[in-house]
């Protein structure tokens, strides 16, 4: 599958605003580990995209990732992290170690400004963790996933994949 360039922010909108599409977005980070959960959380403290960890629904001071995936429990959503992007909450849940994954509703992107939050939010993760960052459906892992849009590690470019 080859993807385009993605200049046009207007014209990726409906990737968010198309009902057939679903509700949810997911952004997968692949190939992590602990590491890269732990300069991920790290890097979110004091960031500006406003970073809050909850367990059980309860707000926590920040954990190590490591703490986190001893305790957590992915069926009772034990911890959850959320990041606010512009006006879009975006939230993470800790499945598992090899990828990261974050999830927002897609009605909440119906502007080139929010968009262009989203986009600067994934090339901050791409640079972070030195890793492609990719926008899809919801899927139950990012492997099954096909994007709908990626962001290259190293170049911060955004490509788009016609559905």
């Amino acid at each position: 599958m080859t993807g385009s360039h993605a200049s046009d922010f207007e014209s990726l909108i409906p990737l968010f605003t198309d009902d057939e599409l679903g509700s949810v977005r997911d952004i997968y980070v692949m190939d992590a580990d602990l590491d890269a959960w732990e300069r991920l959380l790290a890097s979110l403290q004091g960031s500006r995209w406003d970073p809050q960890l909850f367990v059980r629904q309860r707000a926590v001071d920040f954990l190590s990732a490591a703490t986190i995936f001893a305790g957590a429990s992915p069926e009772a959503d034990t911890y959850d992290l959320r990041v606010t992007v512009g006006d879009v909450w975006i939230w993470c849940h800790f499945y598992s170690t090899d990828e990261i994954e974050f999830s927002l509703q897609a009605g909440q992107i119906t502007s080139v400004p929010a968009l262009k939050h989203l986009v600067e939010f994934m090339r901050w993760l791409s640079d972070l963790l030195e890793k492609d960052v990719k926008l899809t459906l919801e899927a139950p892992t990012g492997n099954s996933a096909p994007p709908l849009l990626l962001v290259k590690r190293g170049s911060g470019e955004l490509q788009s994949f016609p559905l």
